[in-house]
């Protein structure tokens, strides 16, 4: 192994140690939020706070990729120590998502006042008023943290992933904090008042942070409106745009089931779907610490011609998944344990649909093993057009389904985007690093 690889692993270690203790603490948050949040409040209304926040977060993808394709274009100067260009594409990046957040805001308050929010979300117990103002508290919360977010590629780029979770895992547990003195001291249990809390802070701690780093250490890349050059819209956006239709995609797959499940079967029905798949997808969320630290490394590896670095990167990781496997199938027989321990014994969760949510857990793992590294190598033109059509047939799909076989059937449907998604992932990875990618492949 070359100097430089070895540099590059013990940097990938060191980000997966940290980022194991960041995100093992996040994902404690995470699971010790839903017997707060739905004790303090109740199964239906939970459920109605889970779809509000699933169809805002949407706004996410509307970066059009800006952040990923700043990573991999700021990744690439920085391996090749380029500062100038480095700071521009920093620069470039901020300015074009600022002015997007503003064309966001202003589209959404154009039309928000004529929406019946409470049909929306099938909220029947819940004043309009109080409805719109948790929409208008969540929406101006997420906007802000989709702009602040750009500071999350910046750092993936300067292969700190570790430093960028800590960030993220602070604000979620002021949060936390925050909420649990307002139910156990004060004893709100007001959707608007604790959505409202969970909502704000953590984007006013990513703008703290943010200012603190570009006026210290990383003064040197800091966004400028003197470095904006319009020009460099096309380099990130080229890439970015794939990752855009890739984003958009997953979106409309992923974040689409709690608005399909609240409005075929019922809202309560997305409790107990989202409480299962926090259960579930615990693998998924624990193997992509290790995975995500690989992306940038993969961008330097690639660009260096190191393939094999990333080849017995890639046997190591798939040694790891088969071990998840045996985990996940563990989970399944300790779910009703667990599940009691956790939330109680109000939410009874079929067995049928554990089994299925861990098979979903369990390809999507699968698909992002593969998939981190085609992301990383930036070569996706073709897994951009795969997601594309898988996220035209998933909606149709899932709702077939979910009027067939309720919660198992949208499981099922993710089963069916992630299997594909996986086997063109896996197929391309082989084809690039053995040099055998011709045509879209290789794109």
């Amino acid at each position: 192994m070359s100097q430089l690889s070895d540099i590059r692993t013990k940097k990938v270690k060191k980000n997966i140690i940290f980022m194991f203790l960041i995100k093992g603490g996040s994902i404690l948050v995470s699971l010790l939020y839903v017997p707060l949040l739905l004790h303090s409040m109740n199964a239906s209304n939970y459920g109605i706070w889970l779809t509000l926040t699933s169809i805002i977060s949407w706004i996410s993808v509307f970066d059009i990729g800006l952040g990923h394709g700043l990573r991999n274009k700021l990744t690439t100067a920085l391996a090749q120590n380029n500062l100038v260009l480095a700071k521009t594409y920093v620069s470039t990046a901020y300015v074009c998502i600022f002015s997007l957040s503003i064309l966001i805001v202003l589209i959404f308050f154009s039309f928000e006042s004529f929406i019946n929010w409470n049909d929306v979300l099938n909220a029947k117990d819940i004043l309009p008023n109080e409805l719109r103002l948790l929409v208008i508290i969540v929406f101006v919360s997420f906007v802000s943290n989709f702009s602040l977010h750009l500071l999350t590629s910046v750092l993936y780029a300067l292969q700190m992933p570790s430093f960028s979770s800590a960030i993220q895992f602070f604000g979620q547990v002021l949060s936390f904090i925050s909420v649990l003195v307002a139910v156990k001291c004060l004893g709100v249990s007001s959707l608007v008042t604790l959505g409202g809390m969970v909502a704000i802070i953590p984007p006013i701690v990513m703008l703290m942070v943010t200012l603190i780093l570009f006026s210290t250490k990383y003064k040197h890349i800091a966004p400028s409106i003197k470095y904006y050059d319009s020009q460099r819209i096309k380099d990130v956006i080229s890439l970015g745009v794939k990752f855009f239709i890739a984003q958009i995609s997953l979106i409309f797959i992923y974040q689409s089931n709690n608005l399909i499940i609240t409005n075929t079967i019922g809202s309560r029905f997305v409790t107990e779907f989202n409480i299962c798949y926090k259960y579930m997808f615990l693998i998924y969320m624990l193997f992509s610490i290790l995975v995500v630290p690989f992306w940038s490394s993969t961008t330097d590896a690639y660009a260096r011609g190191d393939y094999e670095w990333i080849k017995n990167s890639l046997y190591r990781i798939n040694r790891l998944f088969i071990v998840c496997c045996v985990v996940l199938t563990v989970m399944v027989v300790l779910a009703p344990v667990a599940y009691n321990l956790w939330v109680g014994s109000e939410i009874v969760i079929p067995v049928s649909v554990n089994i299925a949510m861990a098979i979903a857990s369990m390809t999507q793992t699968a698909y992002c093993i593969h998939g981190n590294f085609v992301n990383g190598i930036g070569k996706v033109k073709l897994i951009t057009y795969v997601h594309l059509v898988s996220a035209i047939i998933y909606i149709p799909l899932a709702l077939l389904l979910v009027r067939q076989w309720g919660l198992v059937g949208v499981c099922i449907a993710t089963i069916c985007v992630n299997v594909a998604l996986g086997a063109v992932a896996k197929i391309q990875c082989n084809k690039l690093l053995n040099e055998t990618a011709v045509g879209i492949w290789n794109k």
